[in-house]
């Protein structure tokens, strides 16, 4: 199977699943050829909000395995996982919000498999304890991807003090 009729293939399952799982009609503009490239490459996808940039990792996770999503915005982590879960995707978060016993929870359930899209907060992989968690999860699992939600450029006193 060549590269082309693979990347055919794949979106004509992505379309079928954005269809049939979360109800829109077809794919958006910039989102075929992000989801295209994943195929054969690391893709940067630069979107501005509300066309759907999420979707163009949701649909290779459903397909292709854990995809584990690094965002900085804890009200929009948590309203991506209340929306997935309303559509029947199994994610789940970690971010400052949830007791340790929730956050292991959550990594069991990723780790298990029973979570397929982990949405974590940059801080929490900045931690040494995390990060050696994260590491063990990598040796027990294979992820489809690794994503970065959302680039924000921080500085002076605005900046997060662990990114400085």
């Amino acid at each position: 199977m060549t590269l082309a009729s693979t990347q055919s293939a794949l979106l004509e399952e992505y379309s079928r699943l954005l269809r049939d799982q979360f109800g829109y009609p077809e794919l958006r503009g910039g989102q075929a050829e992000a989801l295209a490239g994943l195929e054969s490459s690391d893709v940067l996808a630069v979107m501005p909000t509300g066309v759907g940039k999420s979707m163009c990792y949701v649909l290779p996770s459903l397909v292709s395995g854990k995809t584990l999503v690094v965002s900085p915005l804890i009200a929009l982590m948590q309203d991506q996982v209340e929306s997935l879960r309303a559509n029947g995707v199994p994610a789940g978060f970690i971010n400052s919000s949830l007791s340790r016993e929730q956050k292991n929870q959550a990594f069991s359930d990723f780790r298990d498999g029973r979570t397929r899209l982990l949405y974590v907060a940059p801080e929490a992989l900045a931690r040494d304890r995390s990060m050696r968690r994260t590491a063990s999860l990598s040796g027990a699992t294979t992820f489809a991807l690794i994503i970065w939600r959302s680039a924000r450029c921080e500085s002076g006193s605005a900046a997060r003090a662990r990114w400085r």
